[in-house]
């Protein structure tokens, strides 16, 4: 409710929704006390004090996490659901929707989902993309989203598709492999178990008064 009110507020300047949009979501994670006592610099008598970099690591996760909801449960399956139709108009062979993740990976990083986990040493079983900072998720929507639209409007080989999506997206792009990073579930768990100990911290120091 408190993020929905946010949303319908009129900025003074620019960025203004964006910003309380991300400092209530931060009350709603830390709680409205710990809230206050980070942005007030307050420090508890026990000697932990609620970091000044958790605000900025917990706007940054959320981004991430967010485009990674965004490209799982959205932009990715619309593709996949794309190629389907493809699939099931041409008579295709079902390897086409392998052949179109693999042209993902290899478009933007010159391998296949199998080679790029070895190279960073992941489970052949994990999901690469869970892996991955917020831009290269990013790449990945943007060129799903595009490839999706090629394959249902132009009726274009999926694979072709994809190979169309970069260059209208990153015409200049050269594949290299990206980073991998802590796994975005996890940090979410992290960040959220960190939480619970502030506030419990802070519960514990208050009760004394």
């Amino acid at each position: 409710m408190i993020v929905n009110n946010a949303k319908w507020s009129k900025p003074r300047q620019p960025g203004g929704n964006i910003k309380a949009k991300q400092a209530l979501m931060l009350i709603q994670y830390l709680g409205m006390r710990v809230f206050i006592h980070q942005k007030t610099g307050w420090k508890s008598n026990s000697g932990s004090p609620i970091p000044n970099d958790f605000e900025q690591e917990f706007v940054v996760h959320k981004e991430r996490f967010t485009v990674r909801q965004i490209l799982k449960i959205e932009n990715h399956p619309e593709l996949m659901s794309a190629v389907q139709l493809w699939q099931e108009k041409h008579s295709a062979s079902k390897m086409i929707f392998a052949e179109t993740n693999d042209a993902l990976n290899k478009c933007l990083q010159g391998l296949k989902s199998r080679e790029i986990k070895k190279q960073n040493n992941l489970y052949q079983n994990s999901a690469i993309r869970h892996y991955y900072d917020t831009r290269p998720l990013m790449d990945y929507s943007a060129m799903s989203k595009l490839a999706d639209n090629q394959i249902r409007y132009h009726d274009i080989h999926p694979v072709e598709a994809v190979c169309k999506a970069l260059d209208l997206y990153m015409p200049k792009h050269k594949a290299e492999l990206i980073p991998v990073i802590e796994n975005v579930y996890k940090a979410d768990k992290r960040l959220k178990a960190e939480s619970r100990q502030k506030i419990l911290a802070v519960g514990i120091q208050l009760s004394l008064f």
